[in-house]
């Protein structure tokens, strides 16, 4: 029995070494940092860069280097990523180096700790000059993406670029943050982030994970939001919880983001989950409406100066909000509308299921639509979440 008993203690030692160290809780950087916000930049006035070019051209300089543009960021409790540089055949090239959706394709070593990954997104869309900015189908952290559209060598070509000019003194520090902040695109595929930097600085003892002086000057954001608002049979729980977690969301956001111009959320599928959707049903749009859209609408209306604001719902619901909605397009004599359908049937025909966003409220005007505070755009999501990848309407049937 004694050794039985020795030989199980060692297997189960040597099963959790190789499961490695058990996560660790989320670090959290000092909320005020004095040493770079609370002291005055050192004089300048002989250096070439900010001594002798004004702040417009500086600025100008900056936004080619690592602004106006879409950026991926990840954090999470993993081993080391390889270098970018690490590739060293064709097959092991990828946009990004070693983005963290992929399997290592070189051994990784180190301990696993908590760590940040970040790329310039490689949207189609985007780089064809698509001005509707649809998230349809996004894999930049697989590791996909035709990095050769970028200006520069891989893999460098795929970074940010901006971490050597923002160590180099505490001017550049303080400019650099501000065109990178304030005319990039962050783009959050994961849900646990999401909800790190809505809450890191409005919730007491929540972990501060970037610097609370400059997360609140972003001005454009996309989110990825898993929330179940639908409970299954004889489980109300998980929809009451869930209910009151998105409130709460929507209630900070509004409050961590102040200086927001374009807002994008993506709703995972589980969503769905607990939730039967018959397309052909209006009752699927009522419930949808009460517990989902009501809420959202609340929440723009207290973001006045957003500009865009959008909510992508999974394809199924989608679907089901679209078709029922499709069937009330009438005038005010309660005719049908053609000029409207036509005009429907015209953004099917040139952007397909992508053409079909739908302006919550369903009641207003289409010459009223768009108009910041007033409302939001509701566009097709998510279709197979199980995969990590986050896939849309492609624009076919």
């Amino acid at each position: 029995m004694r050794k039985f008993r020795t030989r199980l203690v060692a297997r189960l030692s040597k099963q959790k070494r190789s499961e490695g160290p058990a996560e660790a809780p989320v670090p959290s950087i000092p909320r005020t940092n004095n040493s770079i916000h609370g002291t005055l930049p050192a004089n300048q006035s002989s250096s070439l860069f900010f001594g002798r070019l004004p702040p417009e051209l500086r600025q100008k300089i900056l936004r080619h280097g690592f602004g106006n543009c879409e950026i991926h960021i990840y954090f999470a409790f993993m081993v080391p990523r390889p270098p970018a540089g690490a590739a060293q055949t064709p097959n092991q090239v990828r946009h990004g180096g070693f983005p963290p959706l992929i399997p290592d394709l070189v051994t990784a070593e180190g301990p696993k700790a908590w760590r940040w990954y970040s790329c310039r997104c490689y949207d189609p869309l985007m780089l064809a000059g698509n001005s509707r900015r649809l998230r349809w189908v996004d894999t930049c952290l697989q590791g996909n993406g035709d990095f050769s559209k970028w200006p520069g060598e891989f893999p460098q070509s795929c970074m940010v670029g901006a971490m050597g000019f923002l160590l180099a003194c505490r001017q550049a520090h303080q400019e650099g943050c501000e065109i990178l902040y304030t005319t990039n695109t962050f783009r959050v595929a994961q849900h646990d982030l999401s909800q790190l930097l809505i809450r890191q600085t409005l919730i007491p003892k929540s972990p501060i994970v970037i610097d609370p002086v400059h997360l609140p000057t972003i001005t454009s954001l996309e989110m990825t939001w898993d929330f179940q608002l639908w409970s299954p049979s004889g489980k109300p729980i998980i929809a009451t919880h869930n209910r009151l977690r998105l409130q709460e969301s929507l209630d900070l956001l509004t409050q961590a983001f102040p200086n927001l111009r374009w807002l994008h959320v993506i709703f995972t599928e589980n969503l769905l989950k607990g939730i039967h959707i018959n397309m052909s049903s209006d009752n699927n749009v009522d419930e949808v409406d009460n517990v989902l859209l009501q809420p959202l609408l609340r929440a723009t209306k207290a973001m006045p100066n957003t500009k865009h604001i959008s909510f992508a719902l999974p394809m199924n619901m989608f679907f089901a909000v679209r078709t029922t909605v499709g069937k009330r397009i009438m005038d005010e004599n309660g005719v049908v509308d053609t000029r409207q359908a036509e005009a429907r049937l015209l953004e099917y025909k040139t952007h397909g299921l992508r053409g079909l966003d739908q302006w919550y409220p369903f009641e207003v005007d289409e010459r009223d639509q768009g108009r910041a505070g007033e409302g939001f755009w509701i566009t097709c999501g998510t279709d197979a979440s199980e995969t990590g990848i986050i896939w849309g309407c492609s624009g076919s049937m």
